[in-house]
């Protein structure tokens, strides 16, 4: 269970911290694990912000900023700015994540798609929408070419959901139409028709 996990993760943290120097690397890791936990929650959000950026700090000092380890964290940190609308914070760091999913899995992988569109979000969130509107049409394209890769209809519904919405911002009301028609039988299959989030 959620409480008994995170008290083995903080004995942990307690003993490993005990000789920080010489245990570093665990400190990071268990950190990393912790940040992780405490996203599932979201009244654990700021919590997990402080574990993750230690972890992160630790990681990139001891493994380097492309090391697989470093980006998992960054990658987690990042989903946290996100989820508490720290857009300032998560921008940059959504970027980074976008760069090394796109060098590590390519263009078609289904985590570069998402973090296309994580970026397109908070690009709008800072009121640049023609660069969100890219790269959101970068996702949606994406999606559409390797539709094995992102199969998941309320994925593909997001997806044309927040790209007729930023295609409002910028007046292209036809466009947009039409991609809210084709996320809306998308949605509802996965939702459900009642669903407030329609």
């Amino acid at each position: 269970d959620f409480a008994e996990a995170r008290k083995c993760y903080l004995r942990a943290l307690e003993i490993w911290e005990a000789d920080v120097k010489a245990n570093e690397e665990q400190v990071g890791r268990v950190c990393h694990n912790l940040g992780t936990l405490l996203t599932h929650g979201l009244e654990n959000q700021a919590e997990a912000e402080i574990v993750l950026n230690r972890s992160l700090e630790i990681r990139t000092k001891l493994l380097g900023a492309s090391h697989e380890d470093t980006v998992r964290t960054e990658t987690a940190l990042a989903e946290v700015y996100i989820a508490q609308q720290k857009f300032e914070l998560a921008l940059p760091l959504a970027k980074t994540v976008l760069l090394h999913m796109l060098h590590t899995h390519g263009a078609q992988h289904s985590e570069s798609i998402k973090w296309l569109s994580h970026v397109s979000t908070q690009l709008c969130a800072f009121g640049e929408f023609k660069k969100a509107c890219y790269y959101s049409q970068c996702a949606l394209l994406l999606s559409e070419a390797v539709p094995e890769v992102w199969g998941d209809s309320r994925h593909k519904g997001t997806l044309l959901h927040n790209a007729a919405a930023l295609e409002m911002t910028q007046n292209m009301f036809a466009s947009a139409l039409e991609k809210y028609e084709c996320a809306l039988p998308l949605m509802e299959q996965d939702l459900g028709k009642d669903s407030q989030t329609i």
